[in-house]
């Protein structure tokens, strides 16, 4: 397995510490299922009016963009994170916008689709792994089990991490240093992961500066 991949998956790790808390499990793919779903209320503007829809959100490329947000506090105390990975200017589309600037390695974009592989039908584990993160289920919401819901299945059984070196030090440093604001917090709670245009909120922190992240992978 590529370095940058073990390193990626350390991240991944101390990402399962903090929703561990949250959804108080040890269960290894209920806290995996966790990081990536969201519950947002999402913003629509019709001819008739405005309205706010509540729907679910399973994108497994949301933990690469938490990354890259933990990326930008480390190099903005002096660690260059992002040195071992493949970070280039992408595109992202949404839904309000065909084109925004974007920074991925696409390497990671391909490995989290293999963690996280879409389903068309849940086992009656994995139905209850889902209703561990959501808790109960508003009978208004459209169900994360069918309908336009990309539901996901973990494919690992548990991770392999890159030893201690001095990018899993920065990865303690960033997280440390992180854990002490609210915002951060936040974006591990099932409500904190996406705003009312169904745009991440570590993407929304780190596009501000993409200048930033682009010239530090330059150096």
């Amino acid at each position: 397995m590529k370095r940058k991949i073990l390193l990626f998956n350390y991240f991944i790790s101390k990402c399962l510490e903090r929703e561990k808390v949250l959804l108080k499990t040890d269960d290894f793919k209920t806290l995996m299922l966790g990081l990536i779903t969201a519950k947002a209320s999402i913003f629509h503007r019709t001819a008739s009016g405005c309205s706010t829809e509540t729907v679910y959100i399973l994108r497994s490329k949301f933990l690469q963009e938490l990354f890259v947000f933990v990326c930008l506090d480390a190099i903005e105390h002096g660690d260059n994170l992002l040195e071992p990975f493949g970070f280039l200017k992408t595109h992202a589309f949404s839904h309000l916008h065909w084109d925004k600037g974007d920074f991925e390695d696409i390497e990671l974009t391909t490995y989290l689709e293999r963690v996280y592989s879409e389903v068309s039908k849940l086992t009656r584990e994995e139905k209850a792994m889902y209703t561990k993160i959501i808790n109960s289920l508003p009978k208004e919401c459209k169900s994360p089990y069918h309908g336009n819901v990309r539901i996901k299945r973990v494919t690992l059984e548990k991770l392999t991490v890159s030893s201690k070196d001095k990018y899993t030090e920065m990865i303690d440093r960033a997280f440390e240093r992180l854990s002490r604001r609210e915002n951060f917090v936040g974006m591990f709670s099932l409500s904190g992961k996406y705003d009312l245009y169904g745009i991440s909120i570590p993407y929304n922190r780190y596009i501000q500066k993409l200048d930033v992240l682009l010239e530090k992978k330059t150096v």
